[in-house]
């Protein structure tokens, strides 16, 4: 992939601070792996859009990989305790209000709904 972007030498968790009167580290902090996600875009446009430019660090990609065997156990799990078309149903339902929970605990919630544009006569749609 042609980026215009040198990848070697690789600085990515060496970010330069450009205001010098401030030469304190604490402006920034790099994301635990735990927290990284990757971030997909539902769409293509022309190029290399899927690749990460000089290629994901270990230690995220990692963390990516425990966090999808930890979704394949779960799937094995779910498939193996062969339940019924209505448990698999009551199942279904169980994750998704826990699930539902959850985003209303950790504040996601509020971020989804962000994503959603305003209906048109809604008072966010008339500000």
């Amino acid at each position: 992939a042609r980026t215009g972007l040198a990848t070697v030498p690789n600085y990515w968790d060496k970010p330069m601070v450009v205001c010098r009167e401030n030469s304190d580290t604490s402006v920034f902090r790099l994301l635990p792996p735990c927290e990284f996600y990757i971030f997909i875009i539902p769409f293509e446009m022309e190029g290399d859009t899927t690749e990460i430019p000089g290629g994901l660090p270990s230690a995220y990609q990692k963390a990516l990989g425990q966090r999808e065997q930890k979704i394949q156990i779960w799937q094995k799990i779910v498939k193996e305790a062969r339940l019924t078309k209505d448990q698999r149903k009551q199942f279904q339902v169980l994750v998704e209000n826990k699930f539902y929970e959850w985003l209303i605990h950790t504040g996601h919630r509020q971020q989804l709904d962000s994503l959603v544009p305003p209906a048109a006569g809604s008072k966010q749609a008339a500000g």
